[in-house]
């Protein structure tokens, strides 16, 4: 059933079957050149609006086959089974999937149906022989239970159900057959663990929590149930449980390999990089080396990554894709360490999703949703919205800035900067000025923290390309508003000087500009305008006698004191220089044509003094909010960065 037969032809103008047809055609077009996205936005469209023809089920099926998405491709199985119980293939189909996913008991029911519905099929040979070789295996699956018979039979059966609801998200109905499992076998763990597990997803911690030591009530050494303690503490903000419970998860004997990965990923959840790497000794030294999953060895890899040895980390990475080709974590991060230093993400185990529960995210998108978002004030609502609901989201918010994926540390930062509560301020001022995240990320962090007063301006130090660099950090906001604004006439005759100054008609400038000084005679902008239009007729005394007047008398007009500034750098008056821009510094709003000739006069200057750290101080905050096409910060990045220590001298 992975692959579909061939469709006849479907007549009839603007008919269902033909706009069916021509889907699935585009869908066929999209499997062959491995277009997944596309593929699944197809079927997707397809089973809303087709969603009783087979057709679209077997997309899913193809689809599924075609990324080796076994857990999909079980679940849209058994929903193919239930909708058309009459297709043997279907039973046979299913069967072979639960088996490749590790559920033979729900191999074995699949089998068993297909016998009793189809006694005369070709295939049933060989189905027989599957279900005695299920059944041969079923006392070693059952042992641990203490049940025996049917009742055995029954709570594995449910055990399984319940397991592949759970893996495959749809927790509403895995919560019924669990509970379910629960009444019928009162002390079954898997029952118990996978329910708590649920009950963390759906953000209730507390239940989450009383479930998991029920299990160590009559199983103290429950691996599945000491891991999950480990999160669940971690979650609520209470490391020092969490660590006692890691400590008890280290002490187990790894008997099979599930024991492994659960330490891997409790490990991974708490950050203990060097017990990672203790744990890959032991695992290399065991007989069970070879039987690791392809988790377990990407969790190694980001110990191996935060602990600075990328070689490790890349084979790993690269041992976990042989593994699982399609494992998506390890590719990401494997892409991710090729960045470089600045650029990187700090190498994560888990995404978001995997840290928060669906109900946090339903969340979320339901409070974004109910309200159109008109400015800052409107985002802190949301945000301290989403945390009373859900308090605790909290303590995790520090951890994604440390060891979250990209995109849990977005939301990470967005979260604390939005509610400013003391503790994520401070999570938020540890993150600036350390080095997990991109630069951009802390930079970014370190600039708002500074604008809203929560961190001194000045020269600070800061992690940048892998070094301790000095940056200065000024409270600024950067805005496309114009620096003067006129009456419409006044503005009209502005542009007009403008465009005849780019033009080079500066006789035809400066009549313009007296006409609107006329009209508005105190205005800077109009009057530097004017002094460039004698710039360009060689009327150098009379331009600067004029950027003097204006800046006497407008000393915050920037590009007034910038012109001035940078006449004295090519003089080489540097501390007249200095002088006329030190009050600039304090300013708290800026034009970005200011900016950039802000950082650009900055730079000269720091050339000038030979003092390339305020150079590429200026040059990474002129980065930062640069557009990507800038001809002047392309020219000074060329400029310095290509420098040698002698260029300094």
């Amino acid at each position: 059933m992975a692959k579909r037969k061939a469709r006849k032809k479907a007549w009839g103008f603007g008919s269902d079957s033909q706009t069916l047809n021509k889907c699935l055609q585009e869908f066929d077009k999209y499997i062959v050149k491995n277009k997944w996205s596309k593929a699944q936005k197809i079927v997707e469209e397809l089973e809303q609006r087709f969603s009783s023809k087979k057709e679209v089920l077997e997309c899913w099926l193809t689809l599924a086959y075609a990324q080796n998405d076994w857990t999909t491709y079980q679940q849209k199985a058994t929903e193919y089974t239930l909708k058309h119980p009459d297709e043997p293939d279907a039973y046979l189909t299913l069967s072979s999937v639960c088996l490749k996913n590790t559920y033979p008991l729900l191999a074995l029911e699949a089998l068993e149906k297909f016998c009793q519905k189809f006694p005369n099929h070709a295939k049933i040979p060989e189905a027989k022989q599957t279900i005695e070789e299920i059944q041969a295996i079923v006392p070693e699956l059952l042992k641990d239970y203490d049940l025996e018979g049917q009742q055995a039979l029954e709570v594995g059966r449910l055990s399984e159900q319940g397991r592949f609801l759970f893996e495959s998200n749809q927790y509403t109905d895995a919560s019924k057959i669990l509970k379910e499992l629960i009444s019928l076998a009162p002390k079954f763990p898997p029952a118990f663990n996978n329910l708590s597990l649920i009950r963390c997803f759906e953000g209730d911690l507390t239940e989450a929590i009383a479930l998991a030591q029920q299990v160590l009530e009559y199983d103290q050494n429950n691996f599945q149930a000491l891991g999950n303690l480990v999160r669940f503490y971690l979650l609520s903000g209470k490391t020092e449980l969490a660590e006692q419970y890691l400590n008890d998860l280290k002490a187990l004997d790894n008997i099979i390999s599930d024991v492994w990965l659960k330490k891997a990923e409790s490990l991974s959840l708490f950050g203990d990089w060097p017990g990672l790497v203790e744990l890959e000794k032991e695992a290399e030294a065991s007989d069970v080396s070879e039987d690791l999953t392809a988790v377990f060895w990407h969790c190694i890899a980001v110990a191996h990554a935060n602990l600075e040895q990328e070689k490790k980390a890349r084979q790993l990475w690269q041992k976990s894709l042989k593994i699982t080709p399609t494992f998506e974590y390890a590719r990401q991060n494997l892409d991710n360490i090729k960045l470089p230093v600045g650029e990187r993400d700090t190498p994560w185990a888990f995404e978001i999703t995997e840290w928060f529960s669906s109900k946090i995210r339903e969340d979320i998108t339901q409070m974004v949703s109910d309200s159109e978002i008109k400015n800052d004030n409107q985002s802190q609502s949301i945000a301290k919205r989403i945390i009373k609901k859900n308090p605790h989201i909290l303590p995790l918010i520090p951890i994604l800035l440390k060891r979250g994926s990209p995109s849990g540390r977005k939301f990470a930062i967005y979260m604390a900067t939005l509610t400013k509560k003391p503790e994520l301020v401070a999570a938020l001022k540890e993150f600036a000025f350390g080095r997990d995240g991109s630069d951009q990320e802390r930079i970014e962090v370190a600039q708002q923290l500074n604008q809203e007063g929560l961190i001194p301006s000045g020269n600070i130090k800061m992690w940048v390309k892998g070094e301790h660099t000095e940056l200065l950090l000024m409270g600024m906001e950067i805005n496309d508003e114009p620096t003067v604004t006129h009456s419409q006439k006044v503005g009209k005759l502005g542009q007009r000087a403008v465009l005849c100054l780019k033009m080079g008609d500066s006789e035809e400038a400066e009549s313009i500009l007296l006409e609107a000084l006329k009209l508005e005679p105190s205005a800077p902008d109009l009057k530097f305008n004017l002094a460039n239009s004698y710039m360009l007729q060689d009327r150098v005394e009379e331009a600067y006698d004029l950027l003097h007047k204006i800046h006497k008398e407008h000393p915050d007009y920037t590009f007034a004191a910038i012109s001035l500034a940078n006449h004295y750098i090519h003089n080489k008056e540097l501390e007249k220089a200095e002088e006329i821009l030190k009050p600039l510094l304090r300013k708290k709003q800026f034009n970005y044509q200011e900016f950039c000739k802000l950082c650009e006069t900055h730079i000269q200057l720091a050339v000038k003094k030979k003092t390339p750290e305020a150079a590429f101080s200026w040059l990474n905050m002129w980065k930062q909010l640069a557009d990507e096409d800038d001809p002047d910060l392309d020219y000074w990045c060329n400029r310095l960065e290509k420098k040698s220590s002698r260029f300094w001298q």
